[in-house]
């Protein structure tokens, strides 16, 4: 639960994203399979759903939340470790962000 104008910050792999490197790989899943399914190190890590920029605004949206924006790692005040949320893959020989970085406002 959060209180009204309280933030929920969500990082998740994009699916766009995932696309646009299957693509680019001539459609091998060797590139795509840990950011797509999760490494499967251990139990908890493990991908069981999909998103892209749309459906999660949506999702939250109907989850009540009344603003979604984007958000930077580099730009958040509590954001000082290094996680996903900043990393990038190569793609025609530039980076591109692998994760789709929103927060809902309640």
């Amino acid at each position: 639960m959060l209180k009204p104008g309280g933030v929920l910050r969500l990082s998740v792999p994009d699916f766009d994203a995932i696309i646009t490197r299957y693509e680019a790989s001539g459609r091998q899943m060797e590139p795509i399979l840990s950011v797509l399914l999760g490494s499967q190190s251990h139990p908890h890590d493990v991908h069981r759903s999909a998103f892209n920029s749309a459906w999660l605004d949506r999702k939250l949206r109907e989850a009540g939340f009344r603003e979604v924006r984007p958000w930077a790692p580099a730009d958040a005040d509590d954001h000082d470790f290094d996680d996903w949320a900043e990393r990038t893959a190569e793609i025609d020989g530039r980076p591109v962000p692998i994760s789709l970085n929103l927060e809902g406002v309640k």
